[in-house]
Parts: C-alpha cells; sequence; structure tokens
C-alpha cells in the first residue's frame, strides 16, 4: 500500500514523458524523420524496460552475496525495498542531471508548422476546396441550401 503514491507519480511521469518527446520528434525533427524518431522512442522504452529487469537482477545477486537476504526478496519482511529504491533514487538523480546537461547543449529551435500544401497563398487558404468530383449546385428554393 505504500507503494501506490510513487507508483501513480511515476505512471503520470511517464505519460507525460511520451507526449512531450513524440511532440519534440514531430515539431523539431524533418517531417520524414519525424516517424523513424517516434518508432526509436518506442524502442528505446522496450531497452529501458530491459535495462530495469537487469537491474532487478544485479540487485538480487549482489545483495545474496555473502548468505544475506535478497534486497528484492519475495518475503516483503525479510527484503530490503528500500535499499533498492535507493538504488533508483541514485540512477534517476544521475539520468536527471545527463538530461539536464543534453538541453543544455540542445540548440531549440522555433515550432515548424507542417504544410503539404506549399505553394499556396494564405488567402486561398481561407476559402474551402470544392472537390472537382462533386457538382455543388445551389438550390433555388434557398440561398443556404446545398444539394449535390
Amino acid at each position: 500500500m505504500w507503494l501506490v503514491p510513487q507508483y501513480c507519480l511515476i505512471g503520470l511521469a511517464e505519460a507525460f514523458n511520451a507526449i512531450g518527446q513524440i511532440e519534440f520528434y514531430y515539431t523539431q525533427f524533418p517531417k520524414s524523420m519525424a516517424s523513424i524518431g517516434v518508432a526509436l522512442f518506442a524502442l528505446g522504452m522496450a531497452v529501458g524496460n530491459l535495462v530495469g529487469s537487469l537491474i532487478v537482477k544485479i540487485v538480487n545477486d549482489v545483495s545474496k552475496r555473502g548468505g544475506n537476504v535478497s534486497w528484492v526478496s519475495n518475503n516483503l519482511n525479510k527484503g530490503h525495498y528500500d535499499y533498492y529504491y535507493w538504488v533508483l533514487t541514485i540512477l534517476s538523480m544521475a539520468n536527471f542531471l545527463y538530461f539536464f546537461l543534453c538541453s543544455w547543449a540542445y540548440g531549440y529551435e522555433e515550432t515548424k508548422v507542417w504544410d503539404d500544401r506549399d505553394g499556396i497563398k494564405e488567402e486561398d487558404n481561407a476559402k474551402p476546396k470544392e472537390s472537382p468530383l462533386v457538382d455543388v449546385v445551389k438550390s433555388k428554393e434557398s440561398p443556404m441550401m446545398y444539394s449535390i
């Protein structure tokens, strides 16, 4: 029960992280590379999950040495999950510092808006385009009614 706030915080952080990263890829990358960036983001999440499993295994193996009870034991009364979470805290702080180093080194550009209609004048964008396949004719009953 005491882990519920921590897991809620981690879940919210991952959700906001995913939204922010995907928006970053679509605004800062060239259009042809944005989907590759999102695919690499998903691959990074998969690798992160594998690294998380590896950390649990390493902590389990190292903390069992010398006949001690593992920090991540199945028996909550004998394990020391607090030590394990301190290891995760230290790793998270190192990651946080690395993030700030990368964000400091990155040169932010103004947000790019993709427009597939290159060459169209701004005033042409205000008028709705009619499809050449459909002949829209005003009805005689009402000037606001259209018939196909």
